[in-house]
């Protein structure tokens, strides 16, 4: 069994360097869905999703990756002329789209963290996220407000958490 993680981690290693190699966003995405593809082959065993992805160093390798591409894409990054554009920010966040979302078919489980002491404010407007989605899906919306700031340590300690809860709302159809 150990051999067989060890094959698991160096074949995400190998799709993390591929996917520097590609130019185009999606092409990136793409190598990177691959090595997904390959975490859940070993996932018919029910092992949990934290422990698929290798525990904080695999999920922490993939994060990193995934920041690096998403920032590259103009919808993620809310700066023009490397100054914020807070009319880009309200058109591409969330609010302007809970409409057309309520209105969709399917629905995805979201589970929402804050840090009690948010220097953005956001623990209010994640408690405001959680009350709207809680009329849209109650069964598949989740809220933890933890002590924190808007930092790294509060999403590394909760992301365990977080990945168990979709883990188990994709093992159940959610």
């Amino acid at each position: 069994c150990r051999s067989r993680w060890r094959a698991l981690r160096l074949c995400i290693q190998a799709k993390l360097e591929a996917s520097k190699l590609q130019i185009k966003p999606q092409e990136r995405a793409h190598v990177l869905r691959q090595a997904l593809d390959e975490v859940m082959k070993v996932g018919a065993k029910k092992i949990a999703l934290w422990d698929r992805l290798g525990g904080e160093v695999g999920v922490k390798a993939v994060a990193k990756e995934f920041l690096a591409t998403t920032l590259k894409n103009p919808k993620a990054n809310f700066l023009r002329d490397g100054k914020f554009d807070p009319d880009l920010w309200k058109s591409l966040n969330y609010p302007a789209h809970l409409d057309a979302y309520s209105k969709a078919p399917r629905k995805v489980p979201i589970w929402i963290v804050s840090g009690d002491h948010d220097f953005l404010g956001i623990t209010l407007l994640s408690a405001q996220l959680y009350w709207r989605l809680c009329q849209i899906q109650p069964k598949q919306v989740e809220l933890r407000v933890v002590d924190g700031d808007h930092e790294w340590m509060v999403w590394r300690d909760t992301l365990p958490d977080a990945l168990r809860y979709m883990d188990e709302q994709c093992a159940r159809g959610g």
